[in-house]
């Protein structure tokens, strides 16, 4: 099974009881499918980037569940039928990370870091062998 995590932007003009059912209706297709739910993360009004559906705000809702893969297709379907869902977006990840482990991560340095390359030292081709043919560049004339 694969982590994915589905992001929901849901019209601002919905009510919290309207907004809630959406994100029942969701998790509750999520498990009729198969699929675990394993948090729902409700992040709350938010301004839009751009304009969507001449709104400029949106509910933002993050779903992390594991699946086979087999129901993308049938959620996909499902949140674009859904009038109160303006946008959505899933995502493979190889691992959850909720949001208060990101800001603590990020807050004592903890994220994992890109490895660093080390230069080559002088005198060694890529094989790693000296050339004896190679003139060295220390060498003085006589």
């Amino acid at each position: 099974m694969s982590n994915y995590e589905l992001t929901l932007i849901l019209d601002s003009q919905l009510s919290e009881d309207q907004i809630n059912s959406r994100v029942q209706k969701v998790t509750a297709l999520l498990g009729a499918r198969g699929a675990e739910v394993v948090h729902v993360e409700r992040w709350g009004m938010r301004k839009l980037t751009y304009e969507i559906r001449r709104r400029q705000q949106g509910f933002y809702t993050l779903i992390q569940f594991r699946s086979n893969g087999d129901l993308l297709r049938d959620l996909d379907q499902a949140c674009r039928i859904d009038e109160g869902i303006i946008r959505h977006m899933v995502l493979v990840r190889k691992q959850f990370v909720t949001r208060e482990e990101a800001i603590r991560q990020e807050m004592s340095g903890d994220r994992p870091r890109p490895p660093v390359a080390t230069p080559e030292p002088a005198g060694k081709s890529r094989g790693g062998a000296e050339d004896p043919d190679a003139e060295d560049e220390d060498a003085e004339e006589v």
